[in-house]
């Protein structure tokens, strides 16, 4: 699922094999945006697990927002959820 908003663009997926999930990610992330691999994960920022949970739980809440408590991204992340 990519949730994309004025700020933020996260990729969320699951995998039996999350090492090699998030290696092709990355590689079609980096072809898409015509850099190397190298420099597209020198700027990525990676959770995994409960991190990513708590880390979603955080935007849907508006607290990782650059307004705090703003209420669109909720409806943000509902959209990412049903299209996924």
């Amino acid at each position: 699922a990519v949730l994309s908003t004025c700020n933020r663009f996260e990729v969320y997926y699951a995998a039996t094999d999350a090492r090699e999930a998030m290696a092709r990610v990355t590689e079609y992330l980096a072809e898409r945006g015509g850099l190397s691999v190298s420099t597209l994960r020198s700027n990525l920022f990676m959770l995994s697990g409960d991190d990513a949970v708590w880390h979603l739980m955080r935007v849907a809440g508006g607290l990782d927002s650059l307004v705090v408590g703003e209420g669109q991204i909720l409806s943000q992340v509902r959209q990412c959820h049903i299209h996924s």
